[in-house]
């Protein structure tokens, strides 16, 4: 085995298949995964109803409607044309500081969010977008951003 797997079967909502740690983890912390593929990853923190999702390339990608999230919500995305990830490792990396967000992919810095995060607690929750997701690992570094 390779990891965890956590797969969606067939006809059932994405939505109901996932994991949520026991521990609530307090801003500054540093999640890195390392997941296969990229782009079924969902992971929440600090937020029950706002997941971030990533594409092939391990670019944002927003789940909800535009016009549901402020700017500020939205961030900002570093760089032009990543490469294609497709059902390689990638090692995801979300940094919560005080007053950003940061998600490194593969140690390449892909966005920012500009938010106040400070004094932010919560579980980590990690969903599947459509079909299957393998979990290689999970570790959370609190204390660090």
């Amino acid at each position: 085995d390779e990891g965890l797997r956590l797969t969606v079967p067939s006809g059932h909502d994405p939505r109901w298949v996932g994991l949520i740690t026991v521990d609530v983890f307090r801003v500054p912390l540093t999640i890195e995964l390392i997941v296969t593929p990229v782009s079924e990853l969902r992971l929440a923190f600090a937020a029950h109803n706002r997941f971030i999702a990533l594409d092939d390339h391990g670019r944002v990608v927003d789940r909800t409607p535009w016009f549901t999230k402020t700017a500020a919500q939205r961030g900002e995305a570093i760089g032009d044309d990543p490469p294609f990830i497709g059902a390689d490792w990638a090692r995801v990396t979300f940094a919560f500081g005080d007053e950003e967000r940061k998600l490194y992919i593969n140690g390449e810095l892909r966005h920012i969010w500009r938010e106040d995060y400070s004094g932010v607690r919560s579980r980590i929750g990690i969903g599947v977008q459509r079909s299957e997701i393998t979990i290689r690992t999970l570790t959370v570094n609190p204390g660090t951003a």
